[in-house]
C-alpha cells in the first residue's frame, strides 16, 4: 500500500518519460545487483547495511539513506545509521509510533512518499541532513510479515515524474534486506542452540574427566604405598 502525502501538482509524464524511466531502470536494475551482492557476501550484518546505503548513494542515485530498527523493549525506532554524502553518521535519537515520517511507518506500515519534503510539517529532520526541496521515501522493513525496521531515502534531484519507480526499487531493497535480517536471526539462535548444548556436553565431560583424574590418582597412591608396605586403608608402616 502506497501513501502519497504530498500528490504532485501535474499527474502527467513530462516529455521523454519513457526513455528516462528505461534509463531509471537500467540504473536501479545494478544497483539492484550491488545491493544483493553486499547482503550475501558479509556476516556482518551491521556492516552489510551500512554498505547498503553506500551502494544505493553511489550507484541509485538516492542519498541519505537511513536505517531504522525497532528496539523489542520500547517499541520505538532506533536509528541503526544515517549515510550521507559526506560518509555515515551516527543518530541515537528514536521515534515512536506517529512520530515524523519514520514513526508514520511504525504507527501502519506502508510505503510513503513525499515530492517536497518543505511541504510536509510532520517531517521533523532532526539531523538536519536532509534537503527540504527535494523528495523522500520511506519503506517498512519486515521479516515474516512483522515490522523490523525502516529503510529511508531522498533522491539526489527534484521530482521528475518517476518517484513511484524509485519508491517500488527502494521496497525491493527492503524485502533484501529483510530476508538477509531473517537468514541473520536464524543462525544467531542456531549459534544459541549450539552454545548451550556444547555447554551442556562440556559439563558431563567435565565430570568424566575429573572422575578419570581421580581414578588414576588413587591407583597411583594405591601403587605407591603397595611398594612401602602398606595399603591406602591400612595404616602406614612407621
Amino acid at each position: 500500500m502506497h501513501e502519497h502525502i504530498i500528490q504532485s501538482a501535474d499527474d502527467c509524464p513530462p516529455p521523454g518519460g519513457y526513455c528516462r524511466t528505461h534509463e531509471l531502470n537500467l540504473l536501479l536494475l545494478a544497483a539492484l545487483y550491488a545491493v544483493s551482492r553486499v547482503l550475501s557476501r558479509s556476516l556482518d550484518f551491521n556492516e552489510s547495511l551500512r554498505d547498503v546505503l553506500r551502494v544505493l548513494h553511489d550507484e541509485a542515485g538516492l542519498t541519505r539513506g537511513l536505517i531504522s530498527v525497532v528496539d523489542p523493549d520500547s517499541g520505538k525506532l532506533n536509528i541503526h545509521t544515517i549515510y550521507t554524502p559526506e560518509g555515515p553518521i551516527l543518530d541515537d535519537a528514536q521515534y515512536g509510533p506517529g512520530e515524523g515520517i519514520i514513526g508514520l511507518v511504525l504507527e501502519k506500515p506502508r510505503t510513503i512518499k513525499l515530492v517536497r519534503v518543505a511541504d510536509e510539517p510532520r517531517f521533523l529532520n532532526r539531523q538536519q541532513v536532509y534537503d527540504l526541496e527535494l523528495p523522500f521515501i520511506a519503506v517498512p522493513i519486515k521479516v515474516g510479515g512483522d515490522l523490523k525496521g525502516v529503510l529511508a531515502v531522498q533522491p539526489e534531484a527534484p521530482e521528475d515524474g518517476l518517484l513511484e519507480e524509485r519508491a517500488q526499487f527502494v521496497e525491493m531493497v527492503a524485502n533484501l534486506i529483510g530476508q538477509s535480517l531473517r537468514l541473520a536471526m536464524e543462525v544467531a539462535r542456531k549459534n544459541r542452540r549450539w552454545s548451550k548444548s556444547a555447554t551442556c556436553c562440556a559439563v558431563p565431560s567435565a565430570i568424566n574427566s575429573v572422575s578419570t583424574a581421580w581414578s588414576a590418582a588413587r591407583r597411583s597412591c594405591a601403587g605407591f604405598s603397595t611398594r612401602r608396605g602398606w595399603s591406602p586403608s591400612g595404616t602406614p608402616p612407621y
